[in-house]
């Protein structure tokens, strides 16, 4: 829309962690973008996570976010940036997981950070490592267990209990995971 329509979120203080999926009127939509400006001006805002659903990042959605000094980005692949997203990259520190530090190196935007810094995400239970855990993860970790293993599965995160063993006690232990989880969710 036109620039009368973007609304400023300044009442963001300090860390904002941006939701893999949001759930309106009974649908839960996966987010993929973040909007033009969407925390244009929001100088309270010091840190910021990004989930790895994210594939589009907007003109500005970052900028004039004065106290920006921390970005963590889950996407282990830069998603394409102006110049206009992060203008407070240059002090700011940017956390990328861990093996793609070299990546956001080469990237236009995410290389001027002051410094980029690898980090290791494990979420207990993620098993497929997309940053949430649901029934995704049973199937994952299933596989697994036939030794048809997918691609980014962590044995780290679905060895609930450290046994140093993926098996069916820790498919059963990612189930309680989700149910608490929704059971959460469902408000009365």
């Amino acid at each position: 829309g036109s620039s009368s329509d973007l609304v400023y979120y300044n009442e963001y203080a300090r860390d904002v962690v941006i939701p893999k999926s949001v759930t309106y009127n009974g649908v839960t939509y996966s987010v993929t973008s973040i909007g033009e400006k969407a925390f244009c001006r929001c100088s309270g805002l010091t840190s910021i996570m990004i989930p790895n659903s994210v594939t589009s990042i907007e003109n500005g959605a970052f900028c004039g976010c004065s106290g920006l000094t921390s970005v963590t980005v889950l996407n282990p692949t830069p998603v394409a940036i102006t110049q206009y997203v992060f203008t407070n990259r240059l002090n700011a520190t940017l956390y990328v997981p861990k093996g793609s530090r070299s990546a956001y190196e080469a990237a236009d935007y995410w290389k001027e950070f002051k410094e980029i810094v690898e980090i290791d995400f494990i979420i207990p239970g993620d098993a497929n490592s997309d940053g949430l855990v649901n029934v995704t993860d049973i199937v994952a970790t299933v596989n697994y267990i036939m030794e048809k293993p997918s691609e980014g599965f962590n044995k780290e995160a679905a060895d609930l209990n450290g046994d140093g063993k993926i098996n069916v006690t820790d498919i059963v232990m990612m189930v309680s995971i989700i149910m608490d989880a929704s059971a959460r969710e469902v408000t009365p």
